[in-house]
């Protein structure tokens, strides 16, 4: 009689990508026996992840940009085998250059972060003359203001943008007392706007300026004058907001 074979077990080695962007993990079809010894593969497979660096295998699944939380298994590296294998690709952090463009303000230190980090304080508060700063954003006109720490989901280098609002007198918004875009100083203030033009235009103003008595700009030096006879009735008879325009006339 013959004697009976016993069954051999045989064991695997499977690579897994571990969410990579493109690329595909290498694949290992050798049929292995218990106690054999096994090369850990490369990343022949071209693995790439957006924002990250490829660095070796892991036995425990990491979140990308976390450290191999099991045994790390190196490319090329060898173990031995008793029972079968998943491999995971560990993804490291790339490091981003953070570029703060201040749009006319004082200079603040351009920053770094990584893949999948935050951003921990502000870079600082820079100044420029004749307005105020609202804050770093993520485009240079509109959106909302950052918050720190800023959680920036960014996988490449970014620029934030210092975004301002200029004085009264820069074109900005105004309020009474301040002094307004004509170097006077404003004592009305109407933002849902009123007719500030001659009869049959649609011109409209939000703000009216009272002259200084002292000045350099056109308006404020003399060069406009309503009479030097003040006993003549110039027929300046219109009282609502607007109609500065038709009793100068």
């Amino acid at each position: 009689m013959t004697p009976a074979t016993a069954a051999v077990t045989t064991l695997s080695v499977t690579y897994d990508g571990n969410t990579p962007t493109t690329g595909a993990a290498p694949t290992d079809g050798t049929a292995y026996r218990s106690g054999q010894s096994v090369t850990v593969l490369g990343n022949s497979g071209s693995l790439a992840k957006s924002g990250y660096t490829f660095d070796g295998w892991c036995s425990a699944r990491p979140a990308a940009g976390a450290p191999c939380s099991g045994t790390s298994r190196p490319s090329s590296s060898s173990f031995t085998i008793s029972t079968n294998v998943t491999l995971y690709a560990v993804w490291v952090a790339n490091t981003l250059t953070v570029t703060y463009d201040e749009q006319g303000g004082s200079s603040v230190t351009d920053g770094s972060t990584a893949t999948g980090a935050s951003i921990a304080a502000s870079p600082g508060t820079p100044t420029r003359s004749g307005h105020t700063f609202n804050g770093w954003f993520a485009a240079s006109a509109g959106g909302s203001r950052i918050t720190f720490p800023y959680l920036h989901g960014r996988t490449t280098d970014f620029v934030l943008y210092a975004q301002w609002t200029p004085s009264c007198e820069l074109g900005g918004p105004c309020a009474v007392g301040d002094t307004g875009p004509g170097g006077g100083v404003v004592f009305y203030v109407d933002l849902a706007g009123f007719a500030c033009g001659p009869i049959g235009e649609t011109a409209t103003c939000t703000y009216l300026e009272a002259a200084p008595t002292s000045g350099t700009n056109a308006w404020t030096d003399n060069s406009y004058v309503w009479t030097f006879n003040s006993s003549v009735d110039i027929g300046a008879t219109l009282t609502a907001i607007g109609s500065g325009y038709s009793n100068t006339e």
